[in-house]
């Protein structure tokens, strides 16, 4: 879809406040709602899993194998088990409830508030 919210789980993930702002998609939510109500309903309540890339390849006989990318992992959603990209075993994983309760912190800091959030391309865009 040409707006790229992410509509894995068969809704769209993205919550706001006040106007919707992306072709009217996603959950509106009231002034002050906490943290875990905006974790939820704007599809952030997946945590990113790490598992080795694995591939299959025939051996010297013709027998398929399976074998482990040396210093690569997948990284996936544990709600829908989607892969969302391919990284290096040092590759530092955020997850998208750290992202909410930064940005949370951040705009309690400064006097803001939250108006949207969510995620684009399958959840690979927080």
């Amino acid at each position: 879809m040409a707006h790229l919210l992410d509509t894995t789980t068969g809704r769209a993930a993205i919550a706001f406040v006040g106007e919707a702002p992306w072709h009217k998609l996603g959950q509106r939510l009231t002034d002050g709602a906490d943290l875990e109500t905006w974790r939820r309903e704007a599809g952030l309540a997946y945590t990113v899993q790490r598992t080795p890339v694995l591939f299959q390849r025939a051996d010297a006989g013709g027998a398929d194998r399976i074998e482990a990318m040396e210093g690569r992992d997948v990284l996936y959603r544990s709600d829908t088990g989607n892969a969302l990209s391919v990284v290096s075993h040092g590759y530092q994983v955020v997850q998208p409830g750290e992202v909410l309760d930064f940005f949370g912190k951040l705009a309690q800091a400064g006097g803001f508030v939250l108006e949207t959030a969510g995620a684009l391309s399958d959840g690979k865009r927080v």
